[in-house]
């Protein structure tokens, strides 16, 4: 496919899984940036996102793909009845997708089906580029009270306006889709449906936003997933809100995306900096200067207000590579919400060796009054979870008024 024929603001047509399907480019092609490539709910399609994929694409600078699975939308129909494994079928679709459109690094964000398709698809062969998965709503395995909902809305379909409602979106395929979907989920084989099989080989980052309303699923599914993935899992409940955080609550659902998204790309570039620093040192003795300097370069001229201190020390590899990592991490979170976000603020990285220990420590001040009861998610798990596994350490980490403090003191025979 042409980059004409791609980057077009008019919906156009990819052919995969041997069938036409509809599908949206927003914003920069793959070759300059990341692509979010949205796969939508059991009733969703293109125009059912409405503008927030561009919403989206606009606050991370990212590419977006939108496009309908068969039988939605303006894509050419599906065979009815679905399998049961039409999920499965559909992440193969996904894999086709994303090859026809040459995609490098994709972040996928999933709703519901979509957001299943997404997890069977991230676990069920090595992927190269994959950065991250955006879930709303996931379902890894059904629920009474999820099956019970659907059965209320096939009974809708029947009796309401649901049918001319979802024609607007789905045209001639909209008994198709809406069959396809209902009747699937409804089939008595169907009960057993589970993918947690898939989550263990999830090393990428995950962001679910699951409403606390939800009718179709609850935050059990969050826990499965949160237990077995096997990378870092970000969830954020949804007061106030159902099956569909971007169009029932989109501010909410836009930052949390996008604030995710930034931290992929921080973390990939403070990655990037790190293995450059190893490389120099042919992956042996590591200066702790030039280690954590590398991972302030990224604030530009805030770094100025980052005073660093310390003794000339040398640290090996893997120390020098957990070490830098959750200083990026905290220095990603000053800039956002600490003491660099502010004019006045200001930070103290220092490290010293005090009776066969190495201390490091990270004081933020003068910025804003740190959240006193921080959510666990992936950062506490880098800035805390790591050095203690890695190299016996303890943290103390405090949310003072006077500003966030984090310290580690570990054997410096661990870190030599």
């Amino acid at each position: 496919m042409s980059e004409d024929e791609r980057t077009s603001p008019e919906p156009g047509f990819l052919t995969a899984g041997g069938v036409r399907l509809e599908f949206r480019w927003i914003g920069p092609p793959p070759e300059e940036a990341p692509t979010l490539v949205f796969l939508h709910e059991g009733l969703g399609s293109v125009s059912l996102w409405w503008d927030f994929p561009d919403r989206l694409a606009a606050a991370t600078g990212c590419g977006a793909l939108v496009y309908s699975r068969a039988g939605y939308g303006k894509s050419d129909p599906a065979p009815l009845p679905r399998p049961i494994r039409f999920m499965h079928d559909e992440a193969e679709v996904l894999a086709e997708v994303l090859e026809r459109m040459k995609i490098r690094e994709p972040i996928l964000v999933g709703h519901s089906d979509g957001a299943s398709i997404a997890l069977i698809y991230a676990g069920s062969r090595p992927i190269c580029g994959l950065k991250g998965l955006i879930l709303e709503a996931p379902h890894v395995f059904t629920e009474p009270h999820g099956l019970a909902s659907i059965a209320k809305i096939g009974e809708e379909y029947q009796a309401s306006d649901l049918r001319d409602r979802l024609s607007r979106h789905h045209g001639a395929n909209v008994d198709v889709a809406f069959r396809g979907w209902n009747d699937v989920w409804l089939h008595p084989d169907f009960v057993a449906w589970n993918i947690e099989e898939y989550l263990t080989a999830i090393q990428v980052p995950i962001l679910i936003l699951q409403g606390e309303d939800d009718e179709y699923g609850t935050w059990k599914q969050v826990e499965a997933i949160q237990r077995q993935a096997g990378g870092p899992v970000e969830a954020i409940a949804l007061a106030d809100c159902g099956h569909s955080p971007h169009r029932e609550q989109p501010e909410r659902a836009l930052k949390a995306m996008a604030d995710f998204v930034g931290r992929l790309e921080q973390r990939i570039r403070g990655i990037a900096a790190n293995q450059d620093v190893l490389v120099r040192h042919t992956w042996s003795q590591i200066p702790i200067d030039e280690a954590l300097d590398a991972q302030l370069r990224f604030l530009g001229e805030e770094a100025q207000r980052v005073s660093r201190h310390g003794p000339a020390l040398s640290i090996n590899s893997g120390a020098a590579e957990a070490l830098a990592m959750a200083i990026n991490e905290m220095a990603m979170n000053a800039m956002r919400h600490g003491a660099l976000s502010v004019a006045t603020g200001s930070v103290a990285l220092r490290w010293q060796v005090d009776e066969s220990r190495l201390i490091v420590s990270w004081q933020e001040r003068d910025g804003p009054n740190p959240d006193q009861a921080p959510r666990r998610g992936f950062g506490t798990r880098i800035i805390c979870d790591v050095p203690r596994v890695k190299f016996d350490a303890e943290i103390d980490m405090q949310f003072d008024p006077a500003g966030f403090r984090w310290a580690m003191s570990c054997p410096l025979s661990k870190v030599s």
